[in-house]
């Protein structure tokens, strides 16, 4: 099955050819006058009897009435009122997988929403429609393959796609019982609001819909904008929150977050966007350029492996900047060497120097990229000399850093680290998710760490001298 790709779509609806290509012969001899009052009554019965079929043939519109059907074999759509989305089946032309989904008028390949991802039908002979207890199915002789599980009604209802790309289901009095847009799939559209319960899930593989691995959604920590992807059980990347190189502290442009908040109509200012979790793990921001009729890769990540989620493990850091291949871009922190664990047998960056004995007050300094701080202790300080000192009032303080710039946005929204103070990692603390760069203007991390000149120097050299040090007594 060709990725998010389809058999050939009919831009309008077909109407049945077991009921709407009948003929009618009116007979035209000149003997027949005498039957004129009989011709034309058969006529007007026959007439009747038509046209009362054709009713039930579904015309190409943008809903779909109880008692009217989507035929997959038919090749039969709903079409947006502005042809921007189109509602049909798409999946392998031998109707091994068939699949019911919503995707682009302006390009059938890029599918945005999947019913049946996990359920596909094994012939073209589905169906979509609303049963006599208002749900709206997707199904063939022998099973349902989706179902919208709503209470059961007698009354009415109506399936509608509209120009957002959300197809909806509504009563008779208009009301609003079901939308796709409450159970997305792997893509966001504007006009959806990210809460803390959404989440898109990616397509098992690029040219299978099911359920994949990874899961992109709002941070369950910190909210605010700040969000997570998930491989399984797994955090593999997050925007936020933590100590960054530059003043955005959630790594994500302004277009990508503008999307998915909830201040976002869809009158945005790239009202052909999209947000992707794709199958291989990056979160992906697109918009159409008119000028060259495609998708643009506007934003995506993680984008390198050291952009990953604590990459190379706790205690050690990620530099891209370092030979090519997976082990050289990770390095223990200084102080820390790489041993094997006893539990798991893997081999793990563990404190190798004495700490916290007698007066020891030695803090290495480094220059980083970014470091994890969710978990850890934060502390209103107005100097950096004063936020060492918070540090070593705790039991055995591991290391700190002083934050000097005020965010009254994160402030406003609670978030800690928003005032000017001090993180520091207490007892038992690891240091996770740190990277280092070359040439990047980062924030400086103090660690408890008395190291020997040549154990300094040889850190050094293998970071190609990416930070700085001092020892502070």
């Amino acid at each position: 099955m060709h990725h998010r790709s389809h058999g050939v779509i009919k831009k309008t609806q077909l109407l049945n050819k077991h009921c709407c290509s009948c003929l009618i012969t009116i007979p035209t001899s000149a003997h027949c006058h005498m039957m004129t009052f009989l011709n034309i009554l058969i006529i007007f019965v026959f007439s009747t009897f038509v046209v009362s079929i054709l009713s039930t043939c579904h015309a190409a519109e943008d809903n779909l009435a109880k008692n009217e059907k989507i035929s997959d074999e038919n090749h039969d759509t709903l079409l947006s009122p502005g042809k921007i989305f189109q509602v049909g089946f798409f999946g392998d032309q031998n109707g091994n997988q068939r699949y019911l989904g919503i995707w682009y008028y302006m390009d059938p390949k890029t599918i945005v929403w999947v019913a049946n991802r996990d359920s596909p039908a094994s012939s073209t002979s589905c169906i979509l429609m609303i049963e006599d207890d208002g749900n709206l199915v997707v199904k063939d002789k022998s099973q349902k393959y989706f179902t919208t599980r709503l209470p059961s009604s007698s009354g009415s209802r109506t399936l509608k796609i509209l120009d957002t790309g959300n197809l909806i289901l509504v009563s008779e009095s208009g009301t609003l019982v079901w939308s796709s847009f409450s159970f997305p799939t792997d893509t966001f559209l504007p006009g959806m609001y990210m809460d803390k319960t959404m989440k898109l899930t990616s397509w098992k593989t690029q040219h299978n819909p099911a359920t994949g691995n990874f899961v992109f959604q709002k941070d369950q920590v910190f909210g605010y904008n700040n969000y997570t992807i998930f491989n399984e059980k797994k955090l593999h990347w997050k925007s936020g929150f933590g100590l960054e190189s530059n003043i955005n502290p959630t790594k994500m442009p302004m277009a990508a977050l503008h999307l998915l908040s909830k201040s976002n109509s869809t009158k945005t200012s790239l009202p052909y966007s999209r947000v992707v979790m794709n199958s291989s793990g990056e979160i992906q921001l697109y918009y159409w350029d008119i000028t060259i009729k495609r998708w643009v890769l506007n934003w995506s990540e993680p984008k390198d492996y050291c952009a990953k989620y604590n990459a190379c493990g706790p205690n050690s850091s990620c530099n891209i900047s370092n030979s090519v291949g997976t082990n050289s871009f990770c390095n223990c922190l200084p102080g820390f060497e790489l041993v094997s664990d006893l539990t798991t047998l893997e081999k793990v960056c563990k404190r190798t120097s004495t700490i916290c004995s007698g007066n020891d007050t030695s803090f290495l300094s480094m220059e980083i990229m970014k470091i994890d701080v969710t978990f850890q202790t934060f502390l209103e300080s107005r100097s950096e000399a004063e936020c060492k000192e918070k540090c070593l009032g705790l039991d055995c303080c591991q290391a700190y850093s002083y934050n000097n710039v005020r965010n009254d946005e994160l402030v406003q929204a609670g978030v800690p680290g928003g005032k000017q103070g001090c993180w520091i990692w207490s007892a038992g603390s690891q240091l996770v998710d740190v990277q280092i760069g070359k040439g990047v203007s980062g924030h400086i991390i103090y660690i408890r760490n008395p190291v020997s000149i040549g154990t300094l120097f040889t850190y050094m050299l293998v970071n190609f001298f990416f930070f700085s040090f001092e020892l502070l007594f």
